[in-house]
């Protein structure tokens, strides 16, 4: 079988992509989920649920939860954007949560407020994520789960977890989500459990405890690291800097806040950036960031061939970024017709949430330790029904939910709606020039066709 070799043209650009980086964020009381005006590449959102807008009382089932969470994110479907939803019970007065005693609560009508450690709460916790398990479970456009309830704004440090309460949340939270990736804010609750975390001041001077916890005590290659960006509080001026736009544009913090990515394994990070005169310098902070975050593939080679019925493929990929992608979504060769449209595709039997990026990073090289490894994926297809003639091999990752391409790799070879050209190939017919033009690649950049 004669086979063609390709060297894939590396994406040297930051694009929006499926479950990482830039993360939009909705409040809570009812507000509906829509791109926000700096959302640049977000593609997963934190929205915010009150307990009582999810169950008035406990005699509102899941189906009112469903009607609920239909009206509110309803719509990111057909914006290719996911939801991470978090419950909260308890809000600061006016946005001071210095006013520990003036704490507004969103309990349930049946429910008493200052019982958050007893055998009744306890129970409606386990009642309140079943049914949020029934409904989110098995919906795609629900990414990972913040787990929230505890403390203010659900960030779970002003209420501290009892092991009673924890181990209650835990089981609960494992029961109803088999299929969903949940997180936790404080890396020593929950301890074993297997959950991530969602930092909600990353990077920030006054909680590097968390860091060092979360490396410690938690597993990033198979549990999702997120949060958000503060500046707000304690000494932020030393870092992360005094706001967003000072975080992407000095380079003493930007730095820094690059290492904490790698080091923390950070898969997407909420944050505010200022429309003032910094913003167009702190877009190049935020490219750079969402090029570290999450995972990167870069195909660094493809080869192919077909005859007698078959094709053979394979490629190399290595994960430059920061985190693996944490579902099993399939991978798969495919031939395009002139139109660009898949005549077949075949899978490979690769598991995706395996190509790793590196490890133990050094914050004076600036690089892992263990650096990433190149993963060699290769599969032989039956194409005996085929139709005779010149095709496109392509490659792409799939949305299981639909079928259709949604993962992207990092490389220029693109046509939108998520296919990765490689090289043309013949199916019982020669092909006199198997290299595609630069010119007719598309960019994923500014491809809006993306659904699920």
């Amino acid at each position: 079988m004669r086979k063609t070799t390709v060297f894939p043209l590396e994406a040297d650009y930051a694009f929006p992509n499926t479950m990482k980086g830039q993360r939009g964020q909705i409040g809570a009381g009812g507000h509906i989920w829509r791109k926000g005006p700096n959302d640049v590449y977000a593609r997963v959102y934190k929205m915010y649920f009150n307990w009582n807008e999810l169950e008035r009382t406990i005699e509102d089932d899941e189906e009112y939860m469903r009607e609920v969470c239909e009206r509110r994110y309803a719509d990111c479907r057909d914006h290719n954007c996911r939801i991470i939803p978090r419950i909260a019970l308890q809000w600061p007065n006016d946005g001071d949560h210095t006013k520990a005693t003036e704490i507004k609560g969103c309990f349930a009508a049946d429910m008493a407020p200052s019982t958050l450690d007893t055998p009744e709460f306890f129970f409606r916790v386990r009642n309140l994520i079943g049914k949020l398990g029934r409904v989110m479970n098995g919906d795609p456009r629900v990414a990972y789960i913040e787990a929230g309830i505890y403390g203010l704004w659900g960030e779970e440090h002003e209420d501290s977890l009892s092991r009673a309460a924890q181990k209650n949340m835990a089981d609960a939270l494992h029961e109803a989500f088999p299929d969903k990736l949940v997180m936790i804010r404080c890396p020593r609750d929950c301890m074993g459990e297997g959950f991530g975390m969602y930092w909600d001041s990353f990077a920030h001077i006054d909680e590097e405890f968390y860091a060092r916890d979360c490396a410690r005590f938690m597993d990033w290659r198979r549990a999702v690291m997120g949060g958000e960006v503060a500046h707000n509080w304690g000494r932020h001026w030393i870092q992360p800097g005094d706001d967003m736009n000072d975080t992407f544009t000095a380079p003493e913090h930007l730095e820094r806040f690059l290492d904490y990515v790698f080091w923390q394994h950070n898969n997407h990070l909420g944050m505010w950036m200022e429309r003032d005169g910094r913003y167009e310098r702190a877009l190049a902070g935020l490219a750079q960031y969402q090029k570290c975050a999450g995972y990167r593939y870069v195909l660094k080679r493809v080869t192919y061939g077909a005859e007698n019925g078959r094709m053979d493929v394979s490629f190399d990929v290595k994960n430059v970024g920061a985190s693996p992608f944490y579902y099993r979504w399939p991978v798969v060769a495919a031939l395009l017709d002139e139109a660009g449209q898949a005549v077949y595709q075949g899978e490979f039997d690769a598991d995706i949430r395996n190509w790793m990026p590196g490890d133990r990073w050094n914050f004076e090289r600036r690089a892992y330790d263990e650096p990433a490894k190149t993963v060699c994926v290769s599969g032989s297809f039956d194409i005996s029904r085929v139709p005779a003639g010149v095709y496109t091999l392509a490659l792409a990752i799939l949305d299981p939910s639909c079928g259709r391409p949604n993962v992207l790799f990092a490389t220029r070879q693109y046509q939108n709606g998520g296919w990765h050209p490689m090289g043309r190939i013949g199916v019982d017919a020669e092909v006199s020039d198997p290299i595609l033009p630069e010119d007719g690649f598309d960019d994923q950049r500014t491809d809006d066709t993306l659904r699920y």
